[in-house]
């Protein structure tokens, strides 16, 4: 995994959307000022992620109750949420949608981890968490907002988004290769080469 530190501030009204792709940031936005600033206190509400039924370290799916989580900070006009030190996942099963331009991405329905749209004066404190993605989502969304800022936690997916293997020969008409246990594949009848697509789910689905 290829993780990405982030302790930024974004201070405007914005679209901002980044999506992290195994160790390719790409990153899509209008009128994005990364200037750290002062987060203006609009209240001293803090929501701490473990009061709410959110678990670290345990690979359960975090995503629904941070979706929920961020909406009450909206409402309640609170200033921090915290999440203990720990790691925590995210699965695209029961992520917000919204639909997007990305910057070398077809437009379309994405996924959101954290949605953040329309809210203004809040902070993401990590304290040097692990928020680790599975499949295809976004991290984050921040759309129509003032003073939003991340600090203290690294992102990473469980599985990038690409396939990886060694080539151990080469000869006349043959190439023997192989594949790392978390990069699938199948050989077909035909003997042609499939990758296993990416397709995530979240303890409680895989089980069942």
């Amino acid at each position: 995994m290829t993780g990405f530190n982030w302790n930024k501030t974004l201070n405007r009204s914005t679209a901002l959307v980044l999506l992290i792709t195994g160790g390719l940031n790409l990153l899509g936005c209008a009128q994005v000022n990364t200037k750290q600033t002062s987060v203006v206190a609009a209240s001293n509400t803090v929501l701490n992620v473990a009061d709410y039924g959110i678990s670290k370290d345990d690979k359960s799916d975090s995503t629904y109750a941070v979706v929920k989580l961020i909406e009450k900070a909206k409402q309640s006009k609170a200033t921090k949420i915290v999440f203990p030190k720990g790691r925590y996942d995210f699965y695209p099963t029961r992520a917000q949608e919204h639909y997007l331009y990305v910057s070398n991405n077809d437009e379309g329905l994405k996924r959101v981890g954290f949605p953040f749209d329309g809210i203004e004066n809040i902070e993401i404190d990590g304290q040097g968490s692990e928020f680790v993605f599975h499949g295809f989502m976004n991290p984050f969304l921040v759309k129509d907002s003032k003073h939003v800022s991340f600090r203290n936690f690294s992102v990473d997916f469980e599985r990038p988004f690409h396939q990886e293997g060694k080539i151990l020969a080469v000869g006349e008409g043959f190439m023997d290769l192989q594949m790392g246990e978390e990069f699938p594949y199948k050989i077909t009848r035909g003997g042609i080469l499939e990758f296993v697509g990416i397709r995530e789910l979240p303890p409680w689905i895989s089980c069942i």
